[in-house]
Protein backbone atom coordinates (compact mmCIF):
# COMPACT_ATOMS: atom_id res chain seq x y z
CA UNK A 1 0.00 0.00 0.00
CA UNK A 2 1.01 3.64 -0.70
CA UNK A 3 2.12 5.61 2.29
CA UNK A 4 0.40 9.18 1.81
CA UNK A 5 0.43 12.11 4.05
CA UNK A 6 -0.10 16.05 3.68
CA UNK A 7 1.66 18.16 6.06
CA UNK A 8 2.84 21.63 6.98
CA UNK A 9 6.57 22.36 6.22
CA UNK A 10 7.43 23.93 9.30
CA UNK A 11 5.75 21.23 10.96
CA UNK A 12 7.68 18.51 9.56
CA UNK A 13 11.01 20.75 9.21
CA UNK A 14 11.34 21.08 12.72
CA UNK A 15 10.63 17.31 13.42
CA UNK A 16 12.81 16.60 10.81
CA UNK A 17 15.54 18.72 12.24
CA UNK A 18 15.42 17.79 16.06
CA UNK A 19 15.95 13.62 14.51
CA UNK A 20 18.53 14.39 12.09
CA UNK A 21 21.23 15.59 14.84
CA UNK A 22 21.50 12.21 15.96
CA UNK A 23 22.01 10.85 12.71
CA UNK A 24 25.56 9.53 12.16
CA UNK A 25 27.68 10.54 8.81
CA UNK A 26 30.27 7.93 9.49
CA UNK A 27 27.43 4.78 10.37
CA UNK A 28 29.01 1.61 9.16
CA UNK A 29 25.60 0.39 9.15
CA UNK A 30 23.75 1.73 6.08
CA UNK A 31 19.81 1.80 7.14
CA UNK A 32 20.91 4.77 9.93
CA UNK A 33 21.73 6.85 7.27
CA UNK A 34 18.22 7.03 6.78
CA UNK A 35 15.09 8.61 8.99
CA UNK A 36 12.22 5.94 9.48
CA UNK A 37 8.91 7.55 8.50
CA UNK A 38 5.52 6.01 10.01
CA UNK A 39 2.18 7.28 9.50
CA UNK A 40 -1.08 5.81 11.26
CA UNK A 41 -4.10 7.14 12.73
CA UNK A 42 -2.25 7.79 16.14
CA UNK A 43 0.05 10.39 14.45
CA UNK A 44 3.43 10.67 12.80
CA UNK A 45 6.75 9.73 13.81
CA UNK A 46 9.93 10.04 12.39
CA UNK A 47 13.42 8.11 13.96
CA UNK A 48 16.83 8.48 13.57
CA UNK A 49 19.84 6.94 15.91
CA UNK A 50 23.74 6.10 15.05
CA UNK A 51 23.68 2.70 16.42
CA UNK A 52 24.29 4.32 19.80
CA UNK A 53 21.41 6.98 20.43
CA UNK A 54 18.16 7.39 18.75
CA UNK A 55 15.31 9.60 18.65
CA UNK A 56 12.19 9.38 17.94
CA UNK A 57 9.53 12.22 17.75
CA UNK A 58 5.92 12.24 17.10
CA UNK A 59 3.70 14.62 15.33
CA UNK A 60 -0.07 14.36 16.37
CA UNK A 61 -2.65 13.27 14.47
CA UNK A 62 -4.57 16.51 14.53
CA UNK A 63 -1.43 17.96 12.78
CA UNK A 64 -1.39 16.42 9.44
CA UNK A 65 -3.34 14.66 6.68
CA UNK A 66 -3.14 10.96 6.84
CA UNK A 67 -4.36 9.83 3.33
CA UNK A 68 -3.09 6.29 3.63
CA UNK A 69 -0.68 4.72 6.06
CA UNK A 70 2.48 2.97 5.77
CA UNK A 71 6.12 3.84 6.54
CA UNK A 72 9.23 4.03 4.64
CA UNK A 73 13.00 4.73 5.26
CA UNK A 74 14.29 8.09 3.62
CA UNK A 75 17.90 9.22 3.49
CA UNK A 76 18.07 11.65 6.77
CA UNK A 77 20.42 14.54 5.70
CA UNK A 78 18.69 14.90 1.88
CA UNK A 79 15.49 14.25 3.53
CA UNK A 80 16.46 17.36 5.36
CA UNK A 81 17.38 19.37 2.65
CA UNK A 82 14.22 18.52 0.72
CA UNK A 83 11.96 19.48 3.27
CA UNK A 84 14.15 22.40 4.20
CA UNK A 85 13.47 23.88 0.35
CA UNK A 86 9.67 23.35 0.28
CA UNK A 87 7.24 25.81 0.26
CA UNK A 88 4.17 26.02 2.95
CA UNK A 89 2.60 22.20 2.30
CA UNK A 90 4.41 19.07 1.44
CA UNK A 91 3.07 15.92 -0.05
CA UNK A 92 4.70 13.05 0.53
CA UNK A 93 3.89 9.64 -0.56
CA UNK A 94 5.39 6.47 -0.56
CA UNK A 95 5.99 2.99 -2.25
CA UNK A 96 7.82 0.37 -1.94
CA UNK A 97 10.89 2.05 -1.42
CA UNK A 98 10.66 4.93 -2.75
CA UNK A 99 9.36 8.14 -1.86
CA UNK A 100 8.08 10.91 -3.69
CA UNK A 101 7.97 14.76 -2.47
CA UNK A 102 6.06 17.74 -3.70
CA UNK A 103 5.42 21.41 -2.30
CA UNK A 104 4.55 23.41 -4.96
CA UNK A 105 6.15 23.34 -8.47
CA UNK A 106 8.46 21.39 -6.78
CA UNK A 107 9.31 17.49 -6.75
CA UNK A 108 11.61 15.36 -5.53
CA UNK A 109 12.23 11.78 -5.46
CA UNK A 110 14.47 9.66 -3.09
CA UNK A 111 15.40 5.80 -2.71
CA UNK A 112 15.40 4.96 0.40
CA UNK A 113 15.85 0.97 2.31
CA UNK A 114 13.43 -1.38 3.24
CA UNK A 115 12.02 0.02 6.95
CA UNK A 116 12.08 -3.40 8.04
CA UNK A 117 15.55 -3.40 8.46
CA UNK A 118 15.09 -0.17 11.00
CA UNK A 119 16.32 -1.25 14.19
CA UNK A 120 13.50 -2.24 16.52
CA UNK A 121 12.64 1.07 18.68
CA UNK A 122 12.11 -0.24 22.43
CA UNK A 123 10.51 3.07 24.50
CA UNK A 124 9.15 0.90 27.24
CA UNK A 125 9.38 2.95 30.81
CA UNK A 126 9.63 1.02 33.74
CA UNK A 127 10.04 2.38 36.81
CA UNK A 128 10.48 6.44 36.43
CA UNK A 129 12.48 9.70 37.50
CA UNK A 130 10.42 12.61 36.50
CA UNK A 131 12.57 16.18 36.12
CA UNK A 132 11.77 19.11 34.39
CA UNK A 133 13.66 19.80 31.22
CA UNK A 134 15.34 22.65 32.77
CA UNK A 135 16.83 20.84 35.62
CA UNK A 136 18.57 17.96 33.58
CA UNK A 137 19.77 20.75 31.00
CA UNK A 138 21.27 22.63 34.21
CA UNK A 139 22.77 19.58 35.33
CA UNK A 140 24.51 18.56 32.09
CA UNK A 141 25.82 21.54 31.25
CA UNK A 142 27.39 22.15 34.59
CA UNK A 143 29.50 19.20 34.18
CA UNK A 144 30.02 17.34 30.97
CA UNK A 145 32.85 19.71 30.06
CA UNK A 146 34.83 17.87 32.37
CA UNK A 147 34.41 14.51 31.00
CA UNK A 148 37.56 13.13 28.83
CA UNK A 149 37.31 13.35 25.04
CA UNK A 150 39.49 10.17 23.84
CA UNK A 151 38.30 6.80 23.17
CA UNK A 152 40.84 4.77 25.13
CA UNK A 153 38.92 5.27 28.32
CA UNK A 154 35.63 5.23 27.17
CA UNK A 155 33.87 4.83 30.76
CA UNK A 156 35.06 8.68 31.33
CA UNK A 157 33.36 10.16 28.06
CA UNK A 158 30.18 9.61 29.85
CA UNK A 159 28.56 11.32 32.92
CA UNK A 160 27.48 9.51 36.28
CA UNK A 161 23.90 10.06 37.09
CA UNK A 162 22.72 9.00 40.51
CA UNK A 163 19.02 8.97 41.81
CA UNK A 164 18.74 8.77 45.48
CA UNK A 165 15.73 10.04 47.73
CA UNK A 166 13.88 12.38 44.91
CA UNK A 167 17.42 14.01 43.84
CA UNK A 168 19.55 13.39 40.87
CA UNK A 169 23.46 14.05 40.88
CA UNK A 170 25.68 14.36 38.34
CA UNK A 171 29.23 13.69 37.59
CA UNK A 172 31.72 14.43 35.18
CA UNK A 173 35.54 13.86 35.72
CA UNK A 174 38.89 13.01 33.31
CA UNK A 175 40.47 11.99 35.83
CA UNK A 176 42.55 15.68 36.10
CA UNK A 177 39.44 17.60 37.03
CA UNK A 178 35.77 16.75 37.90
CA UNK A 179 32.35 18.43 38.47
CA UNK A 180 29.77 17.53 40.33
CA UNK A 181 26.07 19.06 40.63
CA UNK A 182 22.66 17.77 41.77
CA UNK A 183 18.97 18.52 41.38
CA UNK A 184 15.88 17.48 42.49
CA UNK A 185 13.37 15.31 41.29
CA UNK A 186 9.51 14.95 41.79
CA UNK A 187 9.63 11.46 42.08
CA UNK A 188 11.47 8.38 41.17
CA UNK A 189 13.52 5.38 42.24
CA UNK A 190 17.58 4.86 43.08
CA UNK A 191 19.54 4.04 40.18
CA UNK A 192 23.14 4.93 39.50
CA UNK A 193 24.26 4.69 36.01
CA UNK A 194 26.73 6.20 33.09
CA UNK A 195 25.78 7.82 29.92
CA UNK A 196 27.94 9.47 27.12
CA UNK A 197 28.04 13.21 27.30
CA UNK A 198 28.17 14.02 23.68
CA UNK A 199 24.55 12.04 24.16
CA UNK A 200 23.30 13.89 26.55
CA UNK A 201 24.53 17.41 25.16
CA UNK A 202 22.46 16.95 22.07
CA UNK A 203 19.44 15.58 24.36
CA UNK A 204 19.39 19.06 26.46
CA UNK A 205 19.16 20.68 22.84
CA UNK A 206 16.05 19.86 22.41
CA UNK A 207 14.32 19.57 26.23
CA UNK A 208 11.89 21.84 26.77
CA UNK A 209 12.65 23.79 29.62
CA UNK A 210 9.02 24.17 31.44
CA UNK A 211 7.94 20.49 30.86
CA UNK A 212 8.18 17.78 33.11
CA UNK A 213 10.18 14.59 31.48
CA UNK A 214 10.27 11.09 32.51
CA UNK A 215 13.91 8.98 32.92
CA UNK A 216 14.08 5.31 32.63
CA UNK A 217 16.60 2.37 32.61
CA UNK A 218 15.43 -0.43 30.17
CA UNK A 219 17.60 -3.22 29.16
CA UNK A 220 20.72 -1.46 29.50
CA UNK A 221 19.55 1.74 28.01
CA UNK A 222 18.83 5.18 29.37
CA UNK A 223 15.50 6.91 28.06
CA UNK A 224 14.03 9.91 28.32
CA UNK A 225 10.29 10.59 27.67
CA UNK A 226 8.65 14.57 26.77
CA UNK A 227 5.18 14.75 25.57
CA UNK A 228 6.44 15.15 21.73
CA UNK A 229 9.79 12.69 21.89
CA UNK A 230 11.35 9.61 23.29
CA UNK A 231 15.50 9.73 23.73
CA UNK A 232 17.36 6.47 23.82
CA UNK A 233 21.02 5.87 24.46
CA UNK A 234 23.05 2.83 25.31
CA UNK A 235 24.73 3.37 28.78
CA UNK A 236 28.31 3.05 29.06
CA UNK A 237 29.83 -0.20 30.51
CA UNK A 238 32.35 -0.17 32.95
CA UNK A 239 34.00 0.94 36.56
CA UNK A 240 33.34 4.66 37.21
CA UNK A 241 36.46 6.38 39.00
CA UNK A 242 35.60 6.34 43.32
CA UNK A 243 34.93 10.14 42.50
CA UNK A 244 33.15 10.25 46.14
CA UNK A 245 36.39 9.21 47.96
CA UNK A 246 39.06 11.69 46.19
CA UNK A 247 37.00 14.35 46.72
CA UNK A 248 38.05 16.13 49.96
CA UNK A 249 35.90 17.28 52.55
CA UNK A 250 37.93 19.33 54.82
CA UNK A 251 40.31 22.13 54.19
CA UNK A 252 43.23 23.77 55.36
CA UNK A 253 42.40 27.01 54.20
CA UNK A 254 39.19 28.77 52.24
CA UNK A 255 39.91 32.18 50.20
CA UNK A 256 36.97 33.88 49.43
CA UNK A 257 37.15 36.41 45.96
CA UNK A 258 34.50 37.89 43.90
CA UNK A 259 33.40 35.58 40.77
CA UNK A 260 33.95 37.70 37.78
CA UNK A 261 36.77 39.13 39.13
CA UNK A 262 38.35 36.02 39.46
CA UNK A 263 37.66 35.02 35.62
CA UNK A 264 38.98 37.73 34.05
CA UNK A 265 42.17 37.74 36.05
CA UNK A 266 42.50 34.10 34.89
CA UNK A 267 41.34 35.15 31.30
CA UNK A 268 44.52 37.74 31.64
CA UNK A 269 47.30 35.32 32.97
CA UNK A 270 45.79 32.89 30.31
CA UNK A 271 47.41 34.56 27.11
CA UNK A 272 50.43 33.01 28.62
CA UNK A 273 49.26 30.19 30.00
CA UNK A 274 47.49 28.65 26.99
CA UNK A 275 51.77 27.54 25.64
CA UNK A 276 52.46 25.74 28.83
CA UNK A 277 49.47 23.94 29.32
CA UNK A 278 47.39 26.65 30.77
CA UNK A 279 49.81 26.24 33.95
CA UNK A 280 49.07 29.32 36.25
CA UNK A 281 50.54 29.66 39.74
CA UNK A 282 48.47 31.52 42.16
CA UNK A 283 49.50 32.97 45.40
CA UNK A 284 46.83 33.34 48.34
CA UNK A 285 47.48 35.66 51.54
CA UNK A 286 45.61 39.19 51.83
CA UNK A 287 44.58 39.11 47.89
CA UNK A 288 45.61 36.62 45.51
CA UNK A 289 48.62 37.04 42.63
CA UNK A 290 48.02 34.72 39.59
CA UNK A 291 51.32 34.66 37.60
CA UNK A 292 52.15 32.75 33.85
CA UNK A 293 54.81 33.20 31.80
CA UNK A 294 55.92 31.29 28.42
CA UNK A 295 58.66 32.00 25.98
CA UNK A 296 56.81 35.33 24.57
CA UNK A 297 56.71 37.15 27.93
CA UNK A 298 54.53 36.80 31.08
CA UNK A 299 51.50 37.81 32.65
CA UNK A 300 50.46 38.98 36.66
CA UNK A 301 47.05 39.32 37.56
CA UNK A 302 45.87 40.12 41.22
CA UNK A 303 42.40 40.05 42.78
CA UNK A 304 41.14 40.88 46.23
CA UNK A 305 40.35 38.41 48.54
CA UNK A 306 36.96 39.21 50.39
CA UNK A 307 38.32 36.47 53.66
CA UNK A 308 40.53 34.43 54.00
CA UNK A 309 39.92 31.68 56.42
CA UNK A 310 43.44 28.86 57.43
CA UNK A 311 46.98 29.78 56.30
CA UNK A 312 48.49 31.34 53.10
CA UNK A 313 48.76 28.93 50.46
CA UNK A 314 50.36 29.03 47.03
CA UNK A 315 49.10 26.03 44.32
CA UNK A 316 49.24 25.73 40.66
CA UNK A 317 46.69 24.18 38.34
CA UNK A 318 45.41 24.26 34.94
CA UNK A 319 43.99 27.74 33.51
CA UNK A 320 41.12 26.62 31.38
CA UNK A 321 39.91 23.58 33.64
CA UNK A 322 39.33 26.51 36.08
CA UNK A 323 37.94 28.86 33.58
CA UNK A 324 35.26 26.25 32.41
CA UNK A 325 34.19 25.49 35.88
CA UNK A 326 34.14 28.91 37.11
CA UNK A 327 31.93 30.31 34.16
CA UNK A 328 29.06 27.61 35.31
CA UNK A 329 29.00 29.41 38.94
CA UNK A 330 25.98 31.58 39.17
CA UNK A 331 26.88 33.11 42.50
CA UNK A 332 28.61 36.49 43.21
CA UNK A 333 31.22 34.84 45.28
CA UNK A 334 33.37 31.52 44.81
CA UNK A 335 35.07 30.31 47.58
CA UNK A 336 38.36 28.30 46.90
CA UNK A 337 39.30 25.25 48.93
CA UNK A 338 42.68 24.18 49.74
CA UNK A 339 43.82 21.22 51.08
CA UNK A 340 47.55 21.06 50.34
CA UNK A 341 49.93 21.16 47.10
CA UNK A 342 49.36 18.37 45.66
CA UNK A 343 45.59 17.44 46.54
CA UNK A 344 42.87 18.86 44.75
CA UNK A 345 41.83 22.56 44.86
CA UNK A 346 38.01 22.63 44.80
CA UNK A 347 36.15 25.58 43.77
CA UNK A 348 32.79 25.77 45.16
CA UNK A 349 29.75 28.75 44.51
CA UNK A 350 29.47 30.62 47.83
CA UNK A 351 25.80 29.72 49.19
CA UNK A 352 25.25 26.76 47.10
CA UNK A 353 25.99 23.81 47.96
CA UNK A 354 25.10 21.66 45.25
CA UNK A 355 27.60 22.25 42.54
CA UNK A 356 31.18 21.20 43.75
CA UNK A 357 34.59 21.82 41.11
CA UNK A 358 37.73 20.15 42.02
CA UNK A 359 40.98 20.97 39.51
CA UNK A 360 44.37 18.58 39.75
CA UNK A 361 47.02 20.81 40.63
CA UNK A 362 50.12 20.59 39.11
CA UNK A 363 53.81 19.60 40.45
CA UNK A 364 55.91 22.71 40.92
CA UNK A 365 58.92 23.21 43.26
CA UNK A 366 58.54 24.85 46.71
CA UNK A 367 58.98 28.72 46.84
CA UNK A 368 58.24 29.25 42.69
Amino acid sequence: MKMKISIDKSTLFKALDRVSKVLSSKTIIPILSEILVIANEEGLSLTGGDGTVFLRTKIPADDFQLISPGSVAIPGKRFLEVVKKAKDVVDLSAEGQTTEIKSGRSKFEMVGMDPAEYPEFEEELGKTVRITGQTLKELVSKTSFATYTEEDAPILTGLRLRSIDNEIEVTGTDRHRLSKTSGKSEEGFDFETVVGAAALNELIKILPDKEVISISLFRGKFIVKSESFVFLSRVLEGAYPDVDRITPTNFESVATVKTQDFIEALQGVNIFAREKKGLVKMSVGDEIELRSESDEGKANEFVGVQELSGKEFMVAFNANFALSALKTIETEEVAINYTGRMSPIVFKGVGNETDTHLILPYRISEGK
